[in-house]
């Protein structure tokens, strides 16, 4: 079977069709989310050397923006990790 470039197994399980369909989903949200928060929408050009330059610099934009993203997420509100905090204590008790 083919669909599009993708060569599938003539048999396939659900479980994989429901695997792939769900990855699949992942990709459409990620791009529309990437087409209207960086607003590639509407390119400034259409030439192809100018809109390679500015769709690779709104890419980079969108990879540093989840970066900062991940780093801020995983840094809890107190501005340490709480195990690392909970063990000093532990260990300053038993001093």
């Amino acid at each position: 079977m083919h669909i599009g470039r993708h060569e599938f197994p003539d048999e396939i399980s659900a479980e994989r069709v429901l695997e792939l369909y769900r990855l699949r989903w992942q990709i459409e949200i990620k791009c529309k989310t990437l087409k209207s928060v960086l607003h590639l929408g509407n390119p400034p050009t259409r030439s192809g050397e100018l809109l390679n330059v500015y769709l690779t610099a709104k890419l980079i934009v969108a990879l540093l923006i989840e970066e900062f993203v991940y780093q801020a997420e995983s840094i809890p509100p107190w501005g340490y990790p709480l195990e690392a905090h909970t063990a000093m204590a532990a260990d300053a008790t038993l001093a």
